[in-house]
């Protein structure tokens, strides 16, 4: 398990993917408010591109309807801030476990507390088919043993143990998305 990371709640009700990236940022000891690194991400009607949506509307939903964002344009905002973040998507398991291994913490992309999802494929008004899900959400995976899973809510800011299968299986509804860095930001 990594020890340290700290979670905070989140301020608005979309919010979660800026929560994990500022709690995950502030363990790396780049210090940086939710509502600026929000306020930083680029706004677009495709996920993969920028945050959907407004921040305060439900939870929930998936687009064209308020959503939040996926991992590349989080991580893209972080690196801004001086942290070497890399999105990922198809990440293996073992590929999770090596990061914790070493001390590293990993946003992740689940459905909800752990829930069961399905994928959907969206269509933008520009063409593009995006995967999304209902009740998309990030938490910062920090922890796991044999059967179970610990990782930091993004809604409570509070760490949880949740089971293993529990976990793998709502994390695959949206390919396995995560954000990891390799190496320690520079100083």
């Amino acid at each position: 398990s990594v020890s340290g990371v700290i979670g905070h709640p989140q301020r608005h009700l979309l919010s979660c993917e800026a929560r994990s990236a500022v709690d995950w940022a502030a363990f790396f000891g780049v210090s940086i408010s939710e509502d600026e690194f929000l306020n930083a991400l680029p706004r677009s009607d495709n996920p993969d591109q920028g945050f959907v949506g407004k921040p305060d509307d439900p939870w929930g939903f998936i687009p064209p309807r308020s959503y939040g964002v996926h991992a590349d344009p989080v991580a893209d905002l972080l690196v801004e801030y001086g942290l070497p973040a890399d999105a990922r998507r198809g990440i293996n398991w073992d590929e999770l476990r090596s990061e914790i291994a070493s001390g590293r913490p990993v946003i992740v992309w689940v459905i909800g507390q752990m829930w069961p999802g399905s994928p959907r494929e969206y269509t933008t008004p520009a063409g593009d088919t995006v995967t999304v899900a209902y009740n998309e959400h990030t938490m910062i995976l920090t922890g796991y043993d044999a059967s179970t899973v610990t990782a930091i809510d993004a809604y409570s800011g509070w760490a949880q143990t949740y089971d293993q299968g529990s976990f793998l299986a709502s994390w695959s509804v949206l390919g396995n998305m995560a954000i990891v860095t390799r190496s320690m930001p520079p100083t």
